[in-house]
């Protein structure tokens, strides 16, 4: 193989790696404007602005909710005390 030869290898395998990335970049940009049409759907999605904050008024407003008290003590291990066993 000659390096003319080896060049118009490299060039064809240029190429169709070129027109591969162009076919995924049209798959791709198909694919967005789909999802995009669903999304901006009226028909699938008629609320999808939700519900305006005078329907429900006060509750959106933020609530600290109280919480029990947590347990604090934690007791000290004993150290250096004499072994007993249990009488049984």
């Amino acid at each position: 193989m000659t390096m003319e030869e080896a060049l118009a290898v490299v060039q064809k395998i240029a190429d169709a790696w070129n027109a591969f990335g162009q076919a995924m970049e049209n798959v791709a940009q198909a694919l967005q404007d789909m999802f995009r049409g669903l999304a901006e759907s009226d028909e699938l999605w008629p609320k999808r602005n939700g519900v305006p904050p005078k329907k429900y008024g006060m509750s959106l407003h933020r609530r600290v909710r109280s919480s029990p008290p947590r347990y604090q003590f934690v007791p000290v291990a004993p150290r250096n005390q004499p072994y007993q066993r249990r009488a049984f």
